[in-house]
């Protein structure tokens, strides 16, 4: 089976766990054994977006850039949990996407945060292959320099 449609299935089950409750947390570390609350510094001030927290979504896609984005640059984000479109100059490089029990999270304007840590229970390794699986299926728009990442 190609990476390709491997990564199709795990995309399939990150969903099904999404719809059972849990969370999705993207990295470039990928030994994480406990995601720490920090703070985060969000250039649009909403207070949701500058808290000292854990963030995590249930849009697989959202966690998944995050985990293949590489070394500093700048990215606009936009989007809903149906579609995301990414903007800016960005490398991408392998990553991990960290799979989270939801019963420490509560919402914060658009955002889910923990303000205690979480264990993982389970972390799921992404290579750029996903963003072409995101891109194939409608719900993610990349406008990054050319080559694209895969």
């Amino acid at each position: 089976m190609s990476e390709f449609e491997a990564f199709k299935k795990t995309l399939s089950c990150l969903e099904l766990l999404t719809r059972r409750g849990y969370f999705l947390h993207g990295s470039q570390i990928g030994d994480i054994e406990q995601l720490t609350p920090r703070q985060a510094c969000d250039l649009s001030r909403k207070e949701e977006n500058n808290l000292c927290a854990v963030y995590a979504v249930r849009a697989v896609q959202v966690p998944i850039v995050r985990a293949l984005m590489a070394g500093r640059g700048t990215t606009s984000w936009r989007g809903n949990d149906d579609y995301l479109s990414v903007t800016g100059n960005r490398t991408f490089a392998p990553g991990w996407v960290y799979v989270l029990p939801g019963d420490t999270f509560e919402k914060h304007g658009q955002e889910w945060v923990s303000f205690r840590p979480v264990r993982p229970i389970m972390t799921v390794p992404v290579t750029p292959t996903a963003l072409r699986v995101l891109v194939e299926r409608g719900t993610l728009h990349l406008q990054i320099p050319i080559p694209a990442p895969w």
